[in-house]
């Protein structure tokens, strides 16, 4: 068999070299088709360590957006009253049930309408809407208006203020104020909140322009953040990419900036990302030609095999939370529309099975390129050890995992699972390792070029 058939990964069990990072986080929770369905059992299983709370209303009608919570705005503000929490509670609720914290996004969702738009307007009151998402805070984490005490730690200020008119109506300018208005408000009312906002979307380039028009809507805001010296906890982006190494670049970028800027304490929060087919957005407008195939391909075998290295490559990047766009039913998501989980829910699956085994292991192999990623995981006791391996679009054949220093005495046991375009997540080799081969352990399989590979290892009892 010649050599260029095969693609080598390594893990030496001996050398523990930190933590892995649980940014398996999502948007949109277990309930949806305004209840129709209930994925709870699937989203616990993820082990989701943050859900975030944008586009609710297209899960849950009447959840989470200010126009739903407080549908009046010239109504009396400390009045209970005059809000409408019950269904925004549920539905939070119900994704603090399945083990999931949550970003909280205030603001309204994306508006596609064509004929105009009906809540992405800039509030007629900048103190006024302030205070209303005070209360709401107040209501979540404080015990206000028969509320909780959730301890929500995170407060998104709008969503895609540069996406215009479909997020917002209004000028640049006028969001920036907005942004400095509540998020001063928010910090003099609790300052250990995480206050921030998302400005970026797809890439990142810094630029030094000749004029104003040529500035881009993310380097205006952080000037504008500056010059007013605002409060600043997360910036968030979002990229919808064909190419996991095109997301680490602009990670990269966001970072080197931030730091430059010295703002070394803000957080990097991708809190929009999914497997994007060609780069295009040609589907918006023709959703049932192009735009099919373009989420048949986001969610099969090979949408899980990008995820699977997005999990696995976000690892070694600067990113503190990350969000996939979405988990629920139908487009973007991780089940179909009868609520059965798709091939990409089962690169998650196989991610939270690595969070069991959370001391990371050193490994060779990785090259994001060529479609190739590894991340390895041991337990506390070192009685277990995990291996994920990502191929997307993959040269080679075979991959040759090599297993080097096993922390225990004896042979070992292990199992394969695969993930590809006719199995999913299926167990589909185990074996024994008897006692004459106990440092080292060589797994050979082949791997089509779009495939997860789950390898689990224990000692022979």
């Amino acid at each position: 068999m010649s050599e260029e058939r095969f693609h080598k990964f390594s893990v030496d069990l001996d050398k523990i070299i930190g933590q892995i990072k649980p940014l398996n986080g999502v948007n949109l929770g277990p309930i949806t088709m305004s209840g129709m369905l209930d994925l709870s059992e699937w989203h616990r299983e993820l082990k989701i360590p943050y859900t975030r709370l944008h586009d609710c209303p297209f899960a849950v009608p009447g959840a989470v957006d200010i126009h739903y919570i407080f549908p009046r705005f010239d109504a009396d503000i400390d009045d209970p009253d005059n809000y409408n929490f019950a269904i925004s509670d549920d539905y939070i609720q119900s994704i603090l049930d399945v083990g999931s914290n949550i970003v909280f996004r205030l603001g309204e969702s994306i508006e596609h309408y064509k004929r105009r738009k009906y809540f992405v307007h800039p509030p007629k009151d900048y103190d006024r809407w302030a205070r209303i998402c005070i209360n709401i805070i107040r209501h979540y984490n404080e015990g206000w208006a028969e509320g909780f005490r959730h301890g929500i730690k995170y407060w998104e200020i709008w969503c895609e203020p540069w996406v215009q008119p479909t997020l917002w109506t209004g000028t640049d300018e006028e969001w920036f104020e907005l942004y400095a208005v509540t998020a001063k408000a928010i910090h003099a009312h609790d300052s250990k909140l995480k206050i921030g906002c998302d400005i970026i979307n797809g890439g990142v380039d810094w630029l030094t322009a000749a004029n104003d028009k040529d500035i881009p809507f993310d380097t205006k805001f952080l000037d504008y953040v500056d010059e007013h010296q605002l409060p600043l906890d997360f910036i968030a982006w979002h990229s919808y990419s064909d190419t996991t190494s095109h997301i680490f670049r602009c990670s990269k970028s966001l970072r080197e900036e931030l730091d430059r800027r010295g703002l070394k304490k803000t957080e990097s929060h991708l809190n929009e990302w999914n497997h994007h087919p060609h780069n295009e957005w040609h589907w918006v407008n023709e959703t049932a030609k192009w735009g099919k195939d373009v989420f048949i391909e986001a969610t099969n075998h090979i949408g899980a095999s990008f995820d699977a290295e997005m999990l696995i490559g976000m690892q070694d990047h600067h990113i503190d939370v990350a969000n996939f766009y979405w988990a629920k039913e139908g487009w973007w998501g991780l089940f179909d529309c009868w609520g059965g989980p798709q091939k990409n829910y089962y690169a998650f699956l196989a991610f939270a099975q690595l969070l069991d085994t959370p001391k990371r292991l050193a490994t060779t192999g990785t090259n994001h390129g060529k479609g190739h990623a590894i991340l390895a995981g041991i337990n506390k006791d070192g009685s277990e050890v995990n291996i994920m391996i990502s191929r997307f679009r993959a040269a080679g054949e075979v991959v040759e995992l090599n297993l080097e220093n096993l922390p225990w005495e004896g042979g070992s046991r292990f199992e394969v699972k695969i993930l590809d375009e006719t199995r999913t997540l299926e167990v589909t080799r185990r074996g024994k390792i008897g006692d004459r081969n106990l440092c080292k352990i060589d797994i050979l399989q082949p791997l089509d070029k779009f495939a997860v590979m789950l390898v689990n290892l224990r000692p022979l009892a």
